[in-house]
């Protein structure tokens, strides 16, 4: 549960600075779903290996569910994505904007109020 509420604060976090530093509210709201996945990783007896990154964690875990637990958690991957892209900042790839951010943190809410109810 300490990932989960890790990821709560993350949220909340992200949230209060998304219009100051939208990168770092990204890169927050999506440390926050990814410590949820690790949470219901870890609550079914499997650990989280550096081997495969953060896509490892998130195929471990959605092949492990349900097609409509899948659904879900199918916004981390493109969360994942981004955050990469925002993380190794070029020319060619915008910042994140404070809109852009907001809705990801829905869509981290989400995951992590999905984790919670999955290790309860």
């Amino acid at each position: 549960m300490l990932l989960v509420t890790q990821a709560e604060l993350h949220l909340a976090t992200a949230a209060s600075i998304a219009g100051v530093d939208p990168d770092a509210a990204f890169a927050l709201q999506y440390d926050a779903a990814r410590k949820s996945l690790a949470a219901v990783l870890i609550a079914t007896g499997l650990r989280v290996k550096s081997k495969g990154g953060h896509a490892g964690t998130y195929e471990a875990v959605r092949v492990s569910l349900p097609a409509e637990d899948r659904a879900v958690i199918r916004p981390f991957d493109r969360l994942r994505k981004r955050r990469h892209e925002v993380e190794q900042l070029t020319e060619s790839v915008p910042p994140a904007t404070t809109t852009e951010v907001l809705h990801a943190i829905q869509q981290s809410q989400v995951i992590v109020n999905w984790a919670r109810t999955r290790i309860s």
